[in-house]
């Protein structure tokens, strides 16, 4: 079985290209990883500017990533079953990707 990292960033493209795996339907996935990277920093920086606003906003980020993930997770079923899972991570993708 082969492991997978998908890593998306859950824009229209890499929507197409869940469909266009979907429509592949390769066997042998052992495990699937839906992988986002995050970078906090980006909305902690936010703080300086707009307090108000930005006190909430990286949770909720995240959080609107984690249920974009399960969905995500839900289309792919077909290919792994509940061999998958979902992770959001601090960082930038080049940083990311490596470690998982």
């Amino acid at each position: 079985p082969v492991r997978v990292v998908l890593a998306t960033d859950h824009s229209d493209y890499a929507q197409r290209c869940v469909e266009s795996l979907l429509a592949f339907a390769p066997e042998g996935i052992g495990h699937l990883t839906l992988l986002t990277a995050f970078p906090r920093e980006e909305v902690d920086a936010l703080r300086a500017h707009l307090p108000d606003v930005a006190a909430g906003a990286a949770e909720a980020v995240l959080d609107s990533l984690r249920a974009k993930g399960e969905h995500l997770r839900a289309r792919l079923s077909p290919l792994v079953g509940e061999r998958s899972e979902v992770r959001v991570e601090d960082g930038y993708p080049e940083e990311v990707i490596p470690l998982v």
